[in-house]
């Protein structure tokens, strides 16, 4: 997946299209941030894509809403004197998302 800055948008539009043609999807960075993925539609129907994307969302949502549900109650059933978790539970929910995005590929 090619990263490109916001800037190339309108000073580098063909390299734009070559690099969304040559690999199918790019990211467009603001401030060294990904904030746009653009995706290259030719050949693919729009409204399949477009369904892809706001099941993935939802499914996210779905998953971050479960993960704090399973987190508050991992938490209360910790006794005041174990440490907290949170960065394997972090590495844990990361995972399993991850693999809820492949399966989804």
């Amino acid at each position: 997946m090619e990263f490109m800055p916001m800037r190339a948008l309108s000073t580098e539009q063909r390299a734009v299209l070559a690099n969304l043609r040559r690999d199918g999807e790019l990211v467009i960075t603001n401030n060294g941030q990904p904030t746009i993925l653009m995706v290259d539609l030719v050949g693919r129907d729009l409204i399949d894509v477009a369904s892809l994307f706001r099941k993935n969302r939802n499914e996210k949502s779905l998953a971050q809403r479960q993960s704090e549900a399973l987190k508050r109650f991992v938490e209360d059933q910790r006794g005041d004197d174990e440490e907290p978790f949170d960065e394997e539970f972090d590495a844990i929910m990361a995972e399993r998302l991850k693999f809820s995005r492949e399966l989804d590929l």
